[in-house]
């Protein structure tokens, strides 16, 4: 089966854990977030990553570093999936016509005691992410 969205973790001792394996389905809650290296989105055949490591994101083949974030002790991981839901109001009422799912990657880290965040948001069927930055 191939699946438009799916996720990896890799851990610090070179293991991963796959969303998917065979039968079995795990979820976010599974990782050892205290273990993790990196985690990489494959979504619509289009890669990206998050090290936490080196608080770097990757998009399509590119690494993106950020000056702010170079010198951190550690980075956390920020995954979530935004589900958009297309609706039309007709005479009959209120119906779905559709739905558009925007998975969104990024790390999180302390800088003078305040959080910083850097977090792409992947659009489907297009190669173009948003990057936001709070």
């Amino acid at each position: 089966m191939v699946r438009p969205l799916f996720w990896k973790a890799k851990y610090t001792d070179g293991t991963f854990l796959d969303q998917y394996e065979k039968d079995k389905e795990n979820l976010f809650k599974d990782i050892e977030h205290d273990k993790l290296k990196g985690f990489c989105v494959t979504f619509e055949g289009r890669e990206f990553a998050a090290d936490l490591e080196t608080g770097r994101l990757y998009v399509n083949g590119h690494w993106m570093a950020f000056d702010d974030f170079s010198d951190k002790e550690s980075y956390r991981l920020i995954y979530f999936v935004r589900t958009q839901r297309h609706m039309s109001s007709l005479p009959t009422g209120i119906t779905q016509v559709g739905v558009t799912r925007f998975p969104c990657l990024g790390l999180r880290t302390r800088i003078d005691s305040a959080e910083v965040k850097k977090l792409i948001k992947i659009f489907p069927d297009r190669d173009e992410f948003q990057f936001i930055s709070k």
